[in-house]
């Protein structure tokens, strides 16, 4: 799991030593959700979880990449880590890495709460290293998985869904407001 242009393709390329999924080399992304909202994103995510746990398949965990190399916490971003910490319940690099686990509302919060992070250096062995040491943890239902299929619940019922509609509310409250106050200047100018 990750943004748009985390690496996810190039992760599964070398994991697997397939050449598929195919590396974005423009602005489409390799996993069609160039064009998808978040609720959309999410509502696949959980479709497929409910459907493992459905079938008694528990996970180790999951791997989630974050481009080392981005130097602000973007909107996106933070919106992507929001709905992960909801799914779950020296160098410049090191720097920022460091950061990104010590600051509770980016990964602090799931470090918490037992998540590792480790670093993918671009080769097949780094990226088996990863998954042996994903794939030799206890199976685990998240949190997710439990409210969807043993609650009943709709994705948009959720903690993660309901996290995510939080934020498309709070957005569109910013929105109105912000174009009440152009509607007002835009006013304010004809008359002058």
């Amino acid at each position: 799991m990750g943004v748009t242009g985390s690496g996810k393709s190039n992760f599964i390329r070398f994991a697997t030593g397939s050449q598929d999924p195919k590396i974005g080399e423009d602005l489409e992304s390799c996993f069609d959700d160039t064009h998808r909202g978040d609720a959309d994103i999410l509502a696949e995510i959980a479709e497929t979880l409910s459907a493992t746990y459905k079938n008694k398949l528990k996970l180790s965990g999951i791997i989630y990449l974050h481009r080392i190399k981005d130097e602000r916490m973007t909107n996106a971003i933070m919106r992507n880590l929001t709905m992960f910490r909801k799914l779950c319940d020296v160098t410049k690099a090191e720097r920022r890495e460091k950061q990104l686990v010590e600051e509770r509302t980016w990964w602090g919060y799931m470090e918490s709460k037992g998540s590792k992070t480790r670093r993918f250096m671009n080769t097949r062995e780094s990226a088996l290293e990863i998954i042996a040491e994903i794939a030799g943890l206890p199976r685990v239902a998240l949190q997710i998985q439990r409210e969807m299929v043993g609650e009943g619940l709709d994705v948009n019922k959720t903690t993660a869904g309901e996290a995510l509609n939080k934020e498309l509310t709070d957005l569109a409250a910013k929105h109105t407001e912000e174009l009440k106050k152009l509607q007002t200047e835009m006013e304010q100018a004809i008359k002058d």
